[in-house]
């Protein structure tokens, strides 16, 4: 061991940790927590693809604090801590109408717990409600008279999150309407790195903030959330709040971990299930055979999204389902392709392009039973307040974990019925690329331990 009894001095703050003059502490850490680039083999013969999480300097961000401790201490090195951020106590609410669930008490309850730092993931599938658990934090931090800053990037999100708040405590906002702050403010990931040129008093704001809160953290490897995470410099509690926390690229990986930190709290459909919360799920693949089966990946995608077999399979599905059938596909092109193979069937498109208000009367309308399905882009998959779907057709054919797992998520709100089964209806492309994509997709169906019919 390299560091046996050698006193290492770790410099933190919630925002990065610094290895403090020994230079023997900060290789071992650099290569301990090092990794291999995802293509480097592609890029250049000369170099080996090595990435690192603690720079030359000694300094790495505070998610990968307890990596680098465990580096040194596996060393025989004794860690020595000097923490500038402040450690807040709170005083829990949970006067909703309905008390917190123990899986909800503890989303609130372990990052608060955490040390050095108060930072975690918190991993929560669809229906796991965690509204209340981001409620409950912030009006804890708001009656204790801590600012706290909710991000969030999608409106549908907001506007929940704003209403179920605002029943309880005065909510500031960051978004399209404009600049309103309060010691709890609700943002829009685009509006507040937008308006920083515009009103100098976020910047302000962002220095005093104490709590802050990220819906759907996956999606803080962007400019935006960068832009923003890296002002918050008097920042005590870091908590994100994803379905698909870590199930991106490598590259996105890393910087929701470096910001977070480890996922303290797995809430999964199989558990959502259950307990009854989630509807069961059942999961047909249809097996669709082609002339070839060796294509570029543009002839494939072509002779897939064109299918009659598919098209003809998706068009009985919606005449046995009559309504609450969602069909997800991946371009508004395609969206097209089947809405006009679908006639006479009512079916129309929920897409990126249509204003929020129209996006929600029509899915009150698909809802309601208007509609015989309906075909719907990704921006159905986060943010929406899903009921009533029974049938839920994948009719894409590639492969995106963290989409998969939400338009599933769409589908499993619990119904009334006596049987509460949802039906998701894939497709087995036997061509190039795409089998390759259906393969994923059923491991990630095992992995959910959903029933699964071929």
């Amino acid at each position: 061991m390299l560091l046996v009894s050698s006193h290492v001095r770790l410099k933190i703050n919630s925002l990065s940790c610094r290895i403090v003059d020994n230079v023997v502490a900060t290789t071992i850490a650099r290569i301990k927590t090092s990794y291999k680039i995802e293509g480097s083999e592609h890029i250049s013969s000369e170099w080996n693809g090595i990435g690192y999480i603690v720079g030359k300097d000694g300094i790495f961000p505070t998610g990968y604090l307890k990596e680098v401790i465990q580096a040194i201490e596996d060393e025989g090195g004794i860690v020595d801590i000097q923490n500038s951020s402040d450690r807040i106590e709170l005083e829990l609410f949970d006067g909703f109408e309905h008390p917190l669930r123990d899986y909800q008490l503890e989303a609130v309850t372990l990052p608060l717990a955490q040390s050095p730092i108060q930072m975690g993931i918190i991993k929560a599938a669809t229906n796991a409600g965690k509204s209340y658990p981001i409620a409950s934090i912030s009006i804890s931090a708001v009656k204790a008279d801590l600012p706290v800053l909710i991000m969030v990037h999608n409106e549908l999100i907001f506007n929940q999150l704003y209403e179920e708040l605002s029943k309880y405590i005065e909510v500031g906002r960051i978004n399209s309407k404009g600049v309103d702050l309060k010691t709890c403010t609700i943002a829009m990931e685009k509006s507040i790195a937008n308006s920083f040129k515009k009103h100098s008093e976020i910047d302000l704001y962002l220095k005093m903030v104490k709590v802050v809160i990220v819906d759907e953290c996956h999606r803080v490897g962007s400019n935006d959330y960068q832009l923003v995470l890296n002002k918050l410099t008097e920042v005590s509690v870091k908590i994100g709040f994803s379905g698909t926390p870590l199930d991106g690229s490598l590259k996105n990986n890393i910087k929701v971990k470096s910001v977070f930190g480890e996922v303290l709290l797995d809430v999964t459909n199989k558990e959502m299930m259950d307990r009854g919360i989630s509807s069961q799920v059942t999961v047909k693949i249809h097996q669709i055979p082609y002339m070839v089966t060796k294509a570029s990946y543009k002839e494939a995608k072509r002779l897939v999204l064109n299918n009659r077999t598919r098209i003809a399979i998706m068009k009985e599905l919606v005449l046995k389902a009559l309504k609450e059938t969602l069909i997800v596909v991946e371009e508004f092109g395609h969206a097209e392709v089947l809405q006009k193979a679908l006639y006479p069937f009512n079916v129309p498109i929920l897409h990126g392009k249509l204003p929020i208000k129209k996006r929600k009367e029509l899915l009150e309308e698909f809802y309601d039973g208007k509609y015989n399905a309906l075909i719907s882009t990704s921006v159905i998959q986060e943010g929406v307040n899903a009921r009533n779907i029974r049938s839920l057709i994948y009719a894409s054919g590639y492969m995106s974990e963290i989409k998969l797992k939400q338009y599933i998520g769409r589908a499993l709100r619990k119904k009334e019925e006596k049987e509460d089964v949802v039906y998701i209806y894939d497709f087995y492309d036997h061509i190039e690329h795409f089998n390759t994509h259906a393969d994923e997709r059923i491991r990630i169906y095992n992995q959910e331990q959903f029933k699964i019919i071929e």
